[in-house]
């Protein structure tokens, strides 16, 4: 990535995506946390049988898959991506 050249406006506009999708991360992972924590209460409180166990494994895979997602396309951003393909594409002329 040490060969790629980015302009000023352009790494501003990358590292602003990247923020926002951590971000967005974070906040489903606490809302996540906080309403699990909320169904296992209302879980062991009411009820003799462990159902908070659905939703917990089944929003659980969501919360991996936007991980996954989230810093995946951190680490190889479209951006960077683009722009070694016109790196790729001067070359070749």
């Amino acid at each position: 990535m040490s060969n790629i050249n980015l302009s000023d406006e352009e790494l501003y506009q990358l590292a602003t995506k990247r923020l926002a999708l951590k971000k967005a991360f974070f906040i489903h992972l606490v809302v996540y946390i906080a309403v699990m924590i909320l169904l296992i209460v209302i879980n062991l409180s009411f009820s003799s049988t462990l159902w908070f166990i659905y939703p917990l494994l089944g929003w659980g895979i969501g919360i991996a898959i936007h991980a996954i997602t989230t810093y995946n396309s951190i680490s190889s951003s479209s951006q960077c991506k683009i722009q070694k393909e016109m790196e790729k594409i001067k070359n070749e002329l």
